[in-house]
């Protein structure tokens, strides 16, 4: 009887420990404006508006003096601004996020090693945050939320929900799925360390095959942009070498609207190879 009873306990444990883990996983996963949070957390410096600013000046005039002939055809000044503003920003926000997943692989790393050592995860927590600032400095990352995770540590807060709160400022996939094992790791008890060390080593090799993908499309991300230049560069060669056969499309209604209808073309074509670029670096 006895026997029973204590199997019964451990069952209802195990689906207490299993109700808690999945809710705390849904409140991660479905937090309002996750990607705002995410967006946020890109800091751009006052150079790159300037840059930005400046590119939009300068291909709008390319444009109104290659496909328009015309102070007019500066029309275009809006919507590129936008369209590169829009780029810029997607820009940023990937190679923060590239930058992110580097450093929190090495963050995991830095886990594994002290778990393997035979510390506890509190004490591999606070090793591996001087070894995040002994290898990037003040360009980590993640070291101010490290840190407030190694404070709320030693104030008594469970280290498990320290992390959970890292999570919160930055949610991506690797942190929360991390946070959620962790969490029930914690709760089940058993072997808790090798489980942590595990999963962590798991998510590691997860992110270096990200990394590796990134590596392998940066060859195609660099096609993408030598094709984007090659009709503005044909279409200055012929401005350049043979001005009067381009003299039709100039300063006549029908021609105007030729040259929307073909830059509107042109800015869907960039626009879906970098969107075929970016799925296939996700994949």
């Amino acid at each position: 009887r006895k026997g029973l009873e204590t199997s019964r306990k451990a069952r209802e444990a195990a689906k207490n420990g299993k109700s808690r883990n999945r809710s705390d996983k849904e409140e991660l996963r479905n937090r309002p404006c996750k990607e705002d949070i995410l967006n946020r957390n890109v800091k751009r410096k006052k150079q790159d508006y300037i840059r930005e600013a400046v590119e939009s000046i300068a291909v709008s005039a390319l444009l109104a003096w290659l496909c328009f002939d015309s102070i007019y055809g500066l029309f275009s000044l809006l919507p590129v601004i936008i369209l590169n503003h829009l780029r810029h920003q997607k820009d940023a926000r990937e190679a923060f996020d590239e930058e992110f997943r580097k450093q929190y692989r090495e963050l995991l790393m830095s886990l594994v090693a002290g778990l393997q050592g035979g510390i506890s995860v509190e004490k591999s927590f606070l090793s591996a945050e001087k070894e995040m600032t002994t290898l990037y400095g003040k360009e980590c990352l993640l070291l101010e939320e490290l840190h407030r995770l190694n404070t709320n540590v030693a104030l008594s807060m469970p280290v498990e929900n320290a992390f959970f709160d890292f999570a919160k400022v930055y949610p991506y996939e690797e942190v929360e799925d991390f946070a959620s094992i962790f969490s029930f790791a914690k709760r089940l008890g058993a072997n808790y360390t090798t489980n942590i060390r595990r999963t962590a080593a798991a998510l590691g090799e997860g992110l270096e095959l990200k990394q590796e993908i990134s590596a392998i499309t940066a060859e195609k991300r660099m096609e993408l942009k030598i094709m984007c230049m090659m009709p503005l560069g044909i279409l200055f060669y012929i401005r350049m070498g043979s001005p009067d056969y381009l003299e039709t499309l100039y300063h006549n209604p029908a021609g105007v609207l030729v040259m929307i209808l073909a830059l509107g073309l042109y800015a869907a074509s960039l626009g879906l190879g970098r969107f075929i670029l970016r799925k296939g670096g996700a994949g």
